[in-house]
């Protein structure tokens, strides 16, 4: 598996596109679709994973739904466990911070 790194937006965020038999899965799509797009290439993009919605992790979702109607996978729509889409696997934990004053 390829894994690129693309920092997006004025932030900086890092943007992951997992990449394997021409096939890719996109992670936390910054704020930078135009960054984004070249990167993925030739590859079919299969969807779109979400760690959270902060807008500097999901700002160019829109324009990549848009562009490849894929599913997008993120909390209110999995469970803790594993998966496996088309060849990637992945699991689900959620996760909390809690603060102590």
């Amino acid at each position: 598996m390829q894994v690129k790194i693309i920092k997006v937006g004025y932030l900086q965020t890092n943007c992951y596109i997992l990449i394997q038999n021409g096939q890719c899965i996109v992670v936390d799509p910054g704020d930078d679709f135009f960054a984004i797009e070249p990167q993925i290439g030739t590859n079919k993009v299969i969807g779109v994973l979400i760690t959270h919605r902060h807008p500097d992790h999901i700002g160019a979702l829109d324009l990549l739904l848009k562009k490849y109607n894929v599913p997008v996978y993120e909390k209110n729509n999995l469970e803790e466990k594993r998966y496996s889409v088309e060849g990637f696997n992945f699991e689900v934990l959620f996760t909390h911070i809690y603060l102590v004053y």
